[in-house]
């Protein structure tokens, strides 16, 4: 987490974290890291449930969801939001690869219902 909430882009309006009841420090590194972040608990467990979750408090039009882990890049949310500005109904990271001690992102597959582009 302290890898991703201080890199989250000024474009973000909200910021939702869902936390499975975790002991370890989760919620207040969270508020320490990102006061204006919603905590929201989650009542089901796995990932899945987690998403739902977070989809059901998001008010966004645009919504993008990553792991606290690090394995995406914060600064890419840039580019999935102008990937879905410009007419696409859905976009995902393609794959990652690490090189030099970053992980990359190589492309950004994208999906426009009823059209292809």
């Amino acid at each position: 987490m302290p890898h991703v909430l201080p890199q989250i882009p000024d474009i973000v309006d909200e910021i939702i974290i869902v936390d499975g009841h975790s002991l370890d420090n989760t919620v207040a590194t969270a508020g320490k890291l990102c006061p204006r972040a919603h905590i929201i608990y989650q009542e089901g467990k796995g990932k899945g449930n987690a998403l739902r979750t977070g989809f059901t408090y998001a008010n966004g039009d645009i919504v993008v969801t990553m792991d606290a882990d690090g394995s995406m890049n914060p600064d890419e949310i840039v580019r999935f939001v102008e990937v879905l500005k410009s007419g696409y109904d859905f976009a995902k990271v393609r794959g990652l690869y690490a090189t030099e001690g970053q992980m990359m992102l190589p492309g950004i597959d994208c999906l426009g219902i009823g059209r292809w582009r």
